[in-house]
């Protein structure tokens, strides 16, 4: 093409001068497009892989925040029963023995953020098109952050009711317990023990809130679960493999 324009200005031929150079910037347009389309299509099948991988891994996330509420309340069950031995009224159905560690333990129950950690350094999130989605993984990492900093928080000032409640208590080594020990605790002498009633008060007030924090992550990754799902045009099913 450049030879035939080249000899069509030697010869002053302005059609065919008009007509080649139409033709070239043609050729160079459409190659552009075409160039611009494959990278466009290319960017729409990493982001569909992201949001896959995503999905599976909150599906994980939402089902294991479901588990970690369900064994809490058991655990809560048993402080409140220390509580309330404590106090002396009626344990209810929870095991107040398995409340005296329960009490002022806080289990870890973060979430797996394997998928999102690595398509986060590798910049793949950024193919995500739609705003609204990429608000909803803004506000689900950063509730994971703040839930695990919480946590840590209150395990650091809860009370070691175990060792407060030690002068009224006989342990016994059972390594068939979660525990590992069996407690005989005297509840008539341990509900006289004015700093330790109140210490278990406080900690079953604290074990509570927190729980409050285990149900608002739960929703916010049963949210971002739908609508990645939704993205993708399939169902959120939450389910731990």
């Amino acid at each position: 093409m450049l030879k035939r324009l080249g000899q069509a200005l030697r010869r002053q031929d302005w059609a065919t001068i008009a007509i080649e150079f139409v033709l070239l910037v043609l050729g160079v347009f459409l190659g552009i497009q075409v160039a611009n389309w494959n990278e466009a299509r290319l960017e729409r099948a990493v982001e569909r892989e992201s949001l896959l991988l995503l999905l599976k891994e909150v599906e994980q996330n939402a089902a294991y925040a479901q588990y970690v509420i369900d064994n809490a309340e058991a655990r809560l069950r048993d402080s409140a029963a220390v509580v309330a031995m404590l106090q002396r009224k009626p344990p209810g159905a929870g095991d107040a023995n398995s409340g005296v560690t329960a009490l002022t333990t806080y289990r870890a129950s973060t979430p797996i953020s394997v998928i999102f950690d690595a398509l986060k350094s590798s910049g793949k999130l950024s193919t995500i098109q739609s705003d609204a989605l990429r608000v909803r993984l803004s506000i689900y990492e950063s509730l994971i952050l703040y839930n695990e900093r919480l946590r840590a928080n209150y395990a650091d000032r809860a009370p070691d009711i175990a060792s407060m409640m030690s002068p009224h208590a006989t342990f016994t080594f059972n390594p068939a317990r979660p525990t590992g020990y069996d407690i005989d605790v005297d509840w008539e002498a341990a509900s006289k023990d004015r700093l330790l009633v109140n210490a278990a008060v406080r900690a079953m007030g604290d074990q509570s809130t927190f729980h409050q924090r285990r149900f608002l992550f739960r929703d916010e990754a049963l949210r971002l679960c739908r609508a990645l799902a939704m993205e993708l045009g399939r169902t959120c099913v939450p389910k731990m493999d």
